[in-house]
């Protein structure tokens, strides 16, 4: 099965699902927008609809209403938009027709449709990349869209999705998906419970029983090992939890002497691609997650040196 790209404001956001039929049929879904060259409506039938929620046999026609309805539903999503001047956007992010000859006819409204990736993106990625040769119009369209786009993107195995048993399981696949190259997932307590769709009665007891519990199993069905968990107080109450992961198709070279590590991943293509990450923007990692400074994480992933990495290190000291 093919890869699903998903923007990481989206992966971030709290999302109703309400149950795990739903996130597979979400995601389905816009594996499906993937494999379009440019938006348009997506035309499928209740059978197609069912399988996308991994049900089996023919459908039950309230079962497929009741997925409609729950991917309709209208909400408020803060999404910190690409455009500043969207703060968040209000509405229900899919817009189905069910029509009495068993077709089905999904849109996404216009101003959900930026946080989208499809073909063309994806291909002018892949091509500018690499260093291909782009046209004028091809050029034209990277650098005012795909490549501010490029920055937002979460790759995500269909297979894995489908694979993963469980609603809390599969939505902590795709938040540690986006972290793969540090291996480490942080938030606020309430943010993670919020994303989650945790109960409200749950209490941190709870979650370590129902929650992360099986996560750890279910997670290693997929290659993502969680080594640790935290959950920082302030006071007497947990105000941040701390996921540190490990991914099988990640992995660090300890040789002597070696001054980096390296870590490897399959692209689009399936080959095998080396990032650099240095053993010295490795300790400031450490360092800046240590002292709870997660808001700079991302700058310093960002940043292409060693010479920079001290120099950023060194003014906050």
């Amino acid at each position: 099965m093919s890869n699903i790209r998903l923007h990481k404001k989206v992966n971030l956001k709290p999302i109703t699902f309400g149950k795990e039929s739903i996130i597979n049929t979400f995601y389905s879904i816009l594996q499906r927008y993937n494999k379009q060259h440019e938006y348009q409506s997506l035309m499928i039938d209740r059978q197609e609809l069912w399988e996308m929620a991994g049900f089996e046999g023919n459908y039950n026609t309230e079962h497929v209403f009741d997925l409609i309805k729950s991917l309709t539903k209208s909400e408020t999503y803060n999404l910190e938009s690409i455009d500043p001047e969207i703060k968040s956007i209000s509405g229900s992010m899919f817009v189905i027709t069910s029509y009495p000859n068993g077709n089905i006819k999904i849109n996404v409204p216009e101003d959900f449709r930026k946080y989208l990736f499809y073909k063309k993106d994806i291909d002018l990625m892949y091509r500018a990349k690499h260093k291909k040769i782009l046209s004028v119009a091809e050029l034209d369209h990277y650098d005012n869209v795909t490549k501010e786009k490029s920055k937002f993107l979460v790759l995500l195995r269909k297979a894995d999705i489908l694979g993963i048993k469980g609603k809390y399981n599969k939505r902590l696949y795709s938040l540690l998906g986006q972290f793969k190259k540090t291996g480490l997932y942080f938030t606020t307590w309430d943010k993670f419970k919020e994303i989650l769709e945790v109960p409200k009665s749950y209490k941190a007891g709870d979650i370590d029983l129902r929650i992360f519990a099986s996560a750890k199993k279910e997670l290693l069905k997929v290659g993502i090992e969680i080594t640790e968990i935290k959950k920082i107080k302030k006071g007497r109450s947990i105000d941040r939890v701390e996921i540190r992961f490990k991914c099988a198709s990640t992995t660090l070279s300890n040789q002597t002497n070696q001054t980096s590590a390296t870590l490897s991943h399959r692209d689009k293509e399936g080959e095998d691609k080396v990032v650099e990450m240095s053993m010295v923007k490795r300790k400031a990692l450490a360092e800046l997650a240590k002292k709870g400074r997660y808001h700079l994480i991302e700058t310093l992933m960002n940043l292409k040196t060693d010479e920079e990495v001290e120099e950023f290190m060194e003014k906050l000291v």
